[in-house]
């Protein structure tokens, strides 16, 4: 089964929303520029109510390891980062799993990344990050998951309509959606969100 994150949580309601329409994590932006980032408390709040089986992930894209524990102590285990680790530093945080956000031109070298628990592979849009909406060569996508040691999260402009066929060619362990399932930025909407789930369970089946 192909796992599905929604990103870009900011209240409570839209985690809930997501977690009935069948969301396996939810992701919670730690960054000022976004549009949907989050502070601490109002992250703490939410993920404390989140149902056991669905996982919280911290989306961060600046390095601050003292701002990682902090994440830590409110009950984050899994993050996700633009940046990154040094081994030394990956060994501190051995109980917590890291997602490597790459965000893609052309195909990556997969040199180094085996300190990570997973890729994920991002659209590049210049001076933007997340969220984009836009889509990449999903080819190149499926070279990197027939060639990594790791699983493979698929992002980047995939919505309702073309999630199947990303599926389909690029075989991720999961798909990562924020804007497409918005109805602003910051605010999920819930028939997008269930249509979104529910096109990745076909794909997937």
């Amino acid at each position: 089964m192909v796992r599905v994150k929604i990103c870009g949580i900011t209240n409570l309601d839209d985690a809930r929303m997501c977690c009935a329409a069948g969301a396996d994590a939810l992701g919670f932006v730690f960054y000022d520029r976004s549009p949907r980032n989050i502070d601490i408390s109002s992250a703490k709040r939410i993920i404390k109510a989140l149902p056991v089986f669905v996982t919280p992930v911290a989306v961060l894209v600046e390095k601050d390891l003292s701002f990682i524990r902090k994440l830590v102590d409110i009950g984050f285990r899994t993050f996700q980062i633009y940046f990154d680790l040094t081994s030394e530093e990956r060994k501190d945080f051995y109980l917590e799993r890291f997602i490597r956000a790459l965000r893609v031109e052309s195909k990556p070298s997969l040199n180094g990344y085996d300190i990570y628990d997973a890729l994920l592979l991002d659209s590049y849009v210049k001076d933007k990050i997340g969220g984009t909406g836009k889509t990449f060569d999903w080819q190149i996508a499926a070279e990197v998951v027939r060639e990594a040691h790791l699983p493979i999260i698929l992002s980047g402009g995939l919505n309702p309509n073309n999630v199947r066929d990303a599926i389909s060619i690029v075989r991720p362990y999961g798909v990562d959606v924020s804007s497409s399932v918005e109805s602003v930025a910051g605010r999920k909407d819930e028939k997008r969100v269930f249509a979104f789930i529910s096109a990745v369970r076909d794909a997937a089946v």
